[in-house]
């Protein structure tokens, strides 16, 4: 494994390490409405990418950035696409960990890797090996077995899959620095986000008018446990083929299970044993695979 794939493989360990805190951390906001956590989680964001970016003398290449992206309709248009992908990801999920739904937001994550290499193959023109291909199927064979069990979509399982894929595959085409483009994202929300809190003032109050030190320290602190992992995941996806950035997210939704049964008491059944145990036998085959070529 060169030293270049080597970062790649240490920014998504990273980004998906990073990533596991966020059930327990939304669990902490509980007692703020989720759409009031999303808009403050764009501002802050915002406000500590500037802030890392004015603080590491990167703003020059920021505003060049800026120009290179809306100088062109295309990759404009990408850069909304990759902030509206973002924002219904952001949301279904810290409504869903507020529901009592952090198994179904594992299970999410699950399938995202499927629907991740399978644009890799269809826009990328990545290949599978035989090993991959296998692993693949067995992971589908999983999610498959948990669809047909429940006897419907658990749509918040997809909703959280084809938001984030498609997030990955347009971050992957943006010739951007992770700072600018995480920057970008979130200040392209800042129009609904602004008038959704200026609703909420002029119709009970905002969190800041009703809750105490400890709850608007964490709605602030959200913007960097927002940012880091995005940063990680985005340099990452720019090194690594898109096949393997979507294997390696298996990760944070393993930890992601192991909390809402341990610390939450979420029923886990023997339909996820199955499930989950096809989609981990996947993704031993897959490593298997890597390690034998690399």
């Amino acid at each position: 494994m060169d030293s270049n794939m080597k970062k790649g493989v240490i920014y998504a360990l990273g980004a998906y390490f990073l990533w596991w805190i966020l059930p327990i951390y939304w669990k902490l906001l509980s007692n703020v409405q989720p759409f009031e956590v999303l808009a403050n989680r764009f501002v802050w964001s915002a406000v500590f990418v500037l802030g890392v970016i004015l603080c590491t003398g990167q703003y020059e290449q920021l505003k060049t950035e800026i120009k290179l992206i809306f100088s062109d309709k295309k990759r404009s248009l990408a850069m909304l696409g990759a902030s509206i992908t973002i924002s219904i990801n952001w949301g279904v999920f810290i409504w869903a960990v507020n529901d009592g739904r952090i198994i179904e937001t594992s299970m999410g994550y699950y399938i995202n890797p499927l629907v991740s290499i399978l644009l890799g193959v269809l826009l990328l023109g990545e290949e599978l090996q035989k090993p991959q291909i296998i692993a693949v199927l067995c992971a589908f064979a999983g999610v498959s077995y948990m669809v047909v069990q429940l006897g419907f979509l658990p749509w918040v399982s997809l909703v959280l899959a084809l938001s984030f894929a498609f997030y990955g595959y347009i971050k992957k085409l943006l010739p951007i620095s992770a700072l600018t483009s995480i920057f970008l994202e979130t200040i392209l929300m800042f129009p609904v986000v602004l008038t959704y809190i200026g609703y909420l003032h002029k119709n009970g109050g905002t969190a800041y008018e009703h809750f105490g030190i400890g709850t608007i320290s964490l709605m602030v602190l959200s913007g960097a446990v927002t940012a880091i992992p995005l940063v990680l995941f985005t340099m990452a996806a720019r090194i690594l083929p898109l096949k393997l950035v979507g294997f390696t997210q298996y990760i944070a939704p393993s930890i992601s299970l192991l909390i809402g049964i341990l610390m939450y008491n979420e029923n886990f059944t023997f339909t996820h044993v199955v499930s989950f145990g096809l989609i981990w036998l996947g993704l031993g085959i897959f490593t298997v695979s890597q390690m034998r070529n690399h």
